[in-house]
Parts: C-alpha cells; sequence; structure tokens
C-alpha cells in the first residue's frame, strides 16, 4: 500500500521533531523508519502478530512515533489509551486502563519509560525504548491492509467511559492527504500539528514525496 511506502521511505527531507520538555529531539524520517523496523521486529519477538491490538500511550516523545510505526510494521491494530484526566487517581486510572485493555483483548501495553508506573500489572507493559534491538533479526513488514483496523482513538473519559473510533488505513492515508493539501501541497517536507494519533504537544514533519 502507498501509506507504508511512504512512512517507511528512507530517503527525502522529511523530519520529526518532537519537545521533550528542555528541547525539540529531531531526526530524520530514514532515522524514524529505520527504528520503526526495530520496534516492529522487537513486537514480534513479543508475540504481536497482524491482527492483535496493541495499546499506546502516545505521548510527545519521540519515541512514540517510530514506535507507532513499528506497530503497524509488525501487523498490529494500535489502540490510543486515554492520559489520566485532571484529578484522577492512579488507582483509579490503572482501573479503567485495565478494564478497557481487557475488552481489547491487547496482548501489550506501550508507554514512555517515565508512565509505566500509571499502568496496570496486567497485561504486560512496556516502553518504546524497550523494544529497540530486541528483535531477534526479524524484518519483515505486514501492515494493515487498506481497509482493516489500523487505529483505534478513544476519548478521554472525563464526563463518561472512554469511547472509541476506528480508523482503517485507507482513511489514515486520506487524512494524510488531507493534511498535505491544507499545507500547500507539492514537494517538500509538511509541517503539522498531529494529533494523538502521533504525538501531543509536539510537531511532525511529513515525509517528502
Amino acid at each position: 500500500m502507498e501509506l507504508w511506502e511512504a512512512l517507511t521511505r528512507r530517503t527525502g527531507h522529511g523530519r520529526l521533531r518532537a519537545w521533550t520538555g528542555s528541547g525539540f529531539a529531531e531526526m530524520t524520517w530514514g532515522e524514524v523508519a529505520t527504528e520503526a523496523a526495530g520496534v516492529a521486529a522487537g513486537l514480534r519477538r513479543a508475540g504481536v502478530h497482524p491482527g492483535h491490538t496493541v495499546a499506546a500511550l502516545l505521548t510527545n516523545t519521540p519515541a512514540a512515533v517510530p514506535g507507532l510505526l513499528g506497530i503497524w510494521l509488525a501487523g498490529g491494530t494500535v489502540a490510543s489509551l486515554p492520559v489520566p484526566a485532571p484529578g484522577m487517581d492512579r488507582r483509579t486510572y490503572a482501573r479503567d486502563v485495565a478494564d478497557l485493555v481487557g475488552r481489547l483483548d491487547a496482548p501489550l501495553i506501550l508507554a514512555d519509560e517515565r508512565l509505566l508506573d500509571l499502568l496496570p500489572a496486567a497485561p504486560r507493559s512496556r516502553s518504546w525504548q524497550s523494544l529497540r534491538g530486541d528483535g531477534g533479526g526479524w524484518t519483515g513488514r505486514e501492515p494493515p491492509g487498506d481497509d482493516e483496523p489500523a487505529y483505534i482513538q478513544f476519548s478521554s473519559g472525563s464526563t463518561s467511559a472512554p469511547k472509541g473510533c476506528v480508523l482503517t488505513a485507507r482513511a489514515i492515508a486520506a487524512q494524510l492527504e488531507l493534511i498535505v493539501d491544507f499545507t500547500g501541497g507539492g514537494r517538500g517536507t509538511r509541517w503539522c500539528r498531529p494529533a494523538a494519533a502521533l504525538a501531543r504537544h509536539g510537531h511532525v514533519r511529513l515525509p517528502a514525496h
């Protein structure tokens, strides 16, 4: 599919920039794609296969973007979990996440290292960083098909139980095309303010086409 070819292309001038709290971290899109392949291999080693849903807390850490792409390359559907609502205590949040992940039948929760303490004991929780170099040599790529679920975005749950919206790979490709059109079209890099699907409070330069 053209979407996955574009997102894993190691040439061009696309860049990822993400705020780390003290400054912007920057990677070329080729570096993002290379790291995503390593994450995909680590996920395959962890038992993630096509058709599995992988729960994730997608914050503004630079590791989340190649992590998101790595889930797709391993064949997984990304379920973006809500972050804790203002005033919510850790026990309540962990209970709500455990209930949500249980209904998704997700074998794994991924998050930045600093957030692991917020997550329930089951299923397994791992950091994006821990998957680097843990692939055991797997170099395949089995992303979701055009009309298969690729992303589930949940509401915050601040006023009621979190509600999910499912996006297919085709829908994600259409959204990216809209972003490119909105930012002017043509060749070169494009800035966008990403939704929670990529990062919170960060910016992403889309890969050049």
